[in-house]
């Protein structure tokens, strides 16, 4: 399984190998602030699944508390996903960066907090 995605301005382009098995959507107050909606939709992911096709250089990272960074398109602001510190090998990938999210079909574990 493979999917490509990236951010609304199209600088930064990616691709995933594998498949997505659980979707997160958290409403929590710094996720509702960082997404500027009702909550996020994440899917936690290996770091290593993604490849960057284009844009490094517009990526961003935002430190909003010690082990937390969010990171971004310095360009359009899309985020892109996050990750703890003190576990880089897994990153919170959001959806919404996905080019065909249709193309989903997570094995029915949907989270939310």
């Amino acid at each position: 399984m493979s999917y490509s995605g990236g951010c609304l301005c199209g600088g930064i382009r990616f691709q995933i190998e594998g498949k997505i098995d659980e979707i997160v959507f958290c409403h929590c107050p710094m996720c509702r602030k960082a997404q500027g909606s009702a909550f996020a939709a994440n899917a936690p992911i290996k770091a290593a699944s993604i490849r960057l096709e284009s844009g490094r250089e517009l990526l961003k990272e935002f430190l909003p508390s010690e082990n937390k960074a969010r990171v971004f398109c310095s360009n359009s602001g899309s985020p892109i996903y996050s990750y703890l510190k003190s576990r880089p090998e897994i990153v919170r990938l959001r959806l919404d960066t996905i080019n065909d999210i249709d193309a989903l079909s997570p094995s029915n574990k949907y989270l939310i907090f």
